[in-house]
């Protein structure tokens, strides 16, 4: 079965950086997606069904550092992932999602990421 999915995330970092004896300098970073694509779904085997995914879309970046912002900066660039997994129906509204991915992110330097998930699917429609 083929259908359409969408995906909203977003990843948050912030660390203190020693700049000498006593001071320290704090960075962030923030990343958020946007993705559409498609999902297609093998046939079930019993409870579990695979599946493999393929999204593109948009990946906002910033990033800011406490002791000079000069250094800010942000960014939008072009995201694909591709990833799989299996569903598990633990009964007719509820299902437990297992799957892994690669995240590309097309920005000048480039980010590859891969990425383990495990949540609930709480189908809408059906």
């Amino acid at each position: 079965m083929l259908d359409l999915v969408v995906s909203v995330d977003g990843g948050y970092k912030s660390d203190s950086v020693p700049t000498g004896l006593t001071t320290t300098t704090d960075i962030s970073s923030k990343t958020h997606t946007i993705l559409g694509g498609i999902k297609y779904s093998m046939k079930p085997s019993g409870k579990m069904t695979p599946f493999i995914t393929v999204t593109g879309g948009i990946a906002h970046s910033s990033s800011s550092v406490s002791s000079n912002s000069a250094l800010d900066a942000s960014s939008n660039d072009g995201a694909l992932d591709i990833g799989g997994g299996v569903n598990y129906e633990l009964n007719s509204k509820w299902t437990l999602r297992i799957g892994a991915g690669y995240r590309r992110i097309m920005a000048t330097a480039g980010v590859n990421a891969f990425r383990f998930n495990l949540g609930v699917v709480l189908p809408i429609g059906k």
